[in-house]
């Protein structure tokens, strides 16, 4: 039975590059995405991950949901409104969102206008907040992160403090809208603790952003950590397969959908691309949260990786052009498979001819297999392919 490759991904937001209270989610996209195309499965441990997973709870939210949410913060929205008023309005909500038999009771006292009324305001009610969610996915690079949740592939890791109810929540103490800041001492605490045990997780592969090594390095150097061996080795492996993905042609570029159709496409040669990496990252000393790792990792793209897949590319074109040679007038009389009719070339008979031809043919397209099957064979034809597949115009 092959091993289940599980990765993690940590990753923090940044508001590089983002106006005032926006952040930058397309750096911890392009991990996930690494993820995606190397891993079995994906744990995705990040604020911000967590922050546009409640926002799309929010956008996706059906009537008894949003029923609930306003009438929890229907004080605050209503601030100057009387008990009755306030009730009124409950009952309003409620009714717009009952259905069928149990939805009698919600709605009996109601006339038909009156109900008509109250499902719009639930729906028009509930568009502001739909529009500042899609803007928002839109703002900070977020598209394709929904059809990453939905793909079967991922696992959330919740916060406490980031749900659907909590970022209105968050908005309405912090009167900044959305999105409010995630940067909380209760939130990062939870992140940094759900980080640190990924380390000593045997199961999985940490591949963490460039903030989150930094802070795994501190606590390394302080004495707050003291990852194993094994945890060391994992965490090269994590952090050199994102590199050398994060490289491709185009990768920045490409949409969650197309990695995954990709590593759909490649699955047959993906296992020896990944004992490929594992073998470059027995050769690097430093650990991935360490400095001097980003100097190392590229290294061994220039020297291992880049020459690779260009001996593939080479090897690639000389094949294509050995089959198309082959299949034009196959290779010359003198090949070995075509010594033993020989005989019947002097004879001048056409059936000969034709045999002799046949057989040049055969072995011109027998070396151009042979070729190619050695090509395919190779631990980086999976990146090659990867890149090729990237830069097709039909992406």
């Amino acid at each position: 039975m092959s091993q289940t490759w599980q990765f993690t991904v940590g990753s923090l937001p940044n508001t590089r590059g983002r106006s005032e209270g926006f952040f930058n989610f397309e750096h911890e996209l392009e991990l996930l995405k690494a993820a995606l195309l190397y891993a079995d499965r994906v744990k995705v441990c990040s604020v911000g991950a967590a922050f546009m997973a409640g926002l799309d709870d929010l956008r996706n939210m059906d009537g008894n949901g949003k029923t609930a949410l306003i009438q929890k913060f229907l004080p605050y929205i209503q601030p100057d409104a009387t008990p009755e008023h306030l009730a009124r309005t409950r009952r309003l909500m409620e009714a717009a969102s009952a259905s069928g038999r149990r939805g009698k009771s919600a709605r009996r006292g109601l006339s038909g206008p009156e109900l008509f009324a109250a499902r719009q305001l639930l729906d028009k009610g509930w568009q502001p907040i739909k529009s500042i969610v899609e803007e928002q996915f839109e703002a900070v690079g977020a598209e394709g992160f929904e059809e990453a949740l939905r793909s079967g592939l991922v696992e959330l890791h919740p916060f406490t403090h980031i749900s659907a109810e909590g970022i209105i929540d968050m908005g309405r103490r912090g009167k900044l809208g959305i999105p409010p800041n995630v940067h909380t001492d209760e939130t990062y605490g939870e992140y940094t603790d759900r980080i640190f045990d990924t380390l000593q997780d045997g199961t999985t592969y940490p591949l963490f952003d460039d903030l989150t090594g930094n802070i795994v390095g501190e606590a390394v150097r302080n004495g707050l950590i003291v990852p194993s061996q094994g945890a060391v080795a994992r965490g090269r492996h994590g952090g050199l397969s994102g590199n050398i993905l994060q490289r491709l042609p185009l990768f920045e570029k490409a949409s969650v959908s197309e990695v995954l159709d990709i590593r759909k496409e490649l699955a047959a040669y993906l296992d020896a691309f990944r004992e490929a990496v594992s073998q470059f990252a027995d050769t690097i000393g430093p650990a991935s949260w360490d400095e001097e790792f980003a100097e190392e990792a590229d290294r061994i793209f220039r020297e291992r990786v880049d020459t690779a897949v260009r001996r593939i590319d080479q090897a690639v074109e000389e094949n294509r052009a050995l089959r198309g040679l082959s299949l034009r007038y196959g290779p010359s009389a003198a090949t070995g498979a075509a010594s033993a009719l020989n005989a019947f070339v002097g004879s001048g008979s056409v059936l000969a001819s034709l045999a002799l031809l046949a057989a040049g043919v055969y072995q011109g397209v027998s070396a151009h297999r042979l070729k190619h099957e050695q090509t395919q064979g190779n631990q980086l034809y999976f990146y090659y392919r990867a890149g090729k597949s990237l830069q097709c115009p039909r992406r």
